[in-house]
């Protein structure tokens, strides 16, 4: 039988994600040591960080589709850690960090956990 310490179900947590274009204001690319800037970050805050490659489609008011290649960033973080430190003020790091006009972020509760690989006893 698994101990409760080894697998954590129903656990309140937090998932936060932040969408970042390839592109800087500037039409360079966010360059990777950019990009590691910012998952420093957010290990240092977090403890990690998962980082996605994306691509960003909407329609404009023409019609025309537009698809630009981003990142996403992605914490889970306990409850009990919320609201420190503010996903906006994080948000304005990266904006700053990849040169960006704006960059969108998302605040989800989930209830998650996370398993150690070995299988529970029913009871």
């Amino acid at each position: 039988m698994t101990s409760s310490n080894d697998t954590q179900k129903g656990e309140p947590m937090r998932q936060l994600r932040w969408y970042v274009s390839n592109q800087q204001q500037d039409g360079e690319e966010v360059t990777q040591y950019q990009r590691n800037i910012v998952i420093d970050l957010m290990t240092e805050m977090y403890g990690g960080a998962t980082l996605y490659s994306s691509i960003g489609f909407w329609t404009e008011d023409e019609g025309k589709l537009n698809a630009v290649p981003s990142a996403v960033f992605e914490v889970i973080t306990d409850d009990a850690e919320w609201p420190s430190p503010n996903a906006a003020t994080i948000a304005d790091k990266i904006r700053e960090i990849t040169n960006q006009k704006a960059v969108m972020y998302t605040v989800v509760r989930i209830n998650g956990g996370y398993a150690n690989g070995e299988e529970e006893e029913n009871e």
